[in-house]
């Protein structure tokens, strides 16, 4: 979740507690740092994917106590969905997103009957129940589908950021390179994947 509830145990005395969030365990930027009379506290609009601390005081009106220990948890992934439509012969797709799970035959799974072939560009192939030397989808490829029909299949995992995921090309020959961006309006016409000669 991104907007957890944090609970701590009542402090005899009490009358408030001082709570505190923070993506530093030194608690150098906060996010929360509220005063509460009750012993839990909402908390919404937290990044995803990402590990926050809290620690939490007791006060009245004349002590504060020392700070509890410091605790800690990871928001949930940020998971999106692509959905590939593919026609019949071959396709040239590539991900914007990056699969929860990414077993070839569990992100083709639901094309069972109608795929005849995947294959990247270094010859890897997925052809079951004959060849399957092409096992993981990799982010950083595109491939080339075949289909005995039109079909659609989902992808979900979380969404690649174009800027932060850089491609090296460090081999002589043909690359099929992934499209990342959602948008494709630099193009005359839709491109899933690019082949590129260095």
């Amino acid at each position: 979740t991104i907007a957890p509830t944090l609970v701590w145990d009542s402090t005899a005395d009490a009358t408030s507690y001082r709570v505190q969030l923070s993506t530093s365990n030194t608690f150098a930027n906060l996010i929360v740092n509220d005063l509460v009379t009750t012993t839990s506290k909402s908390v919404s609009g937290l990044a995803y994917n990402t590990q926050y601390y809290w620690r939490v005081r007791a006060m009245n009106s004349t002590d504060t106590s020392a700070w509890s220990s410091v605790w800690s948890f990871t928001t949930e992934l940020y998971v999106v969905t692509q959905t590939f439509s593919l026609v019949n012969g071959w396709n040239m797709v590539s991900a914007n997103v990056e699969p929860s799970n990414d077993a070839v035959g569990n992100a083709l799974g639901s094309l069972a009957g109608n795929l005849q072939q995947v294959k990247n560009a270094y010859g890897e192939i997925y052809a079951p129940p004959f060849t399957n030397t092409l096992t993981g989808w990799n982010k950083y490829h595109a491939y080339q589908i075949r289909m005995t029909t039109s079909a659609q299949f989902q992808l979900a995992g979380t969404p690649i950021v174009p800027e932060a995921t850089p491609i090296t090309l460090n081999q002589l020959g043909w690359y099929w390179l992934p499209y990342y961006r959602i948008y494709r309006d630099c193009f005359p016409s839709v491109y899933s994947g690019l082949s590129i000669y260095p």
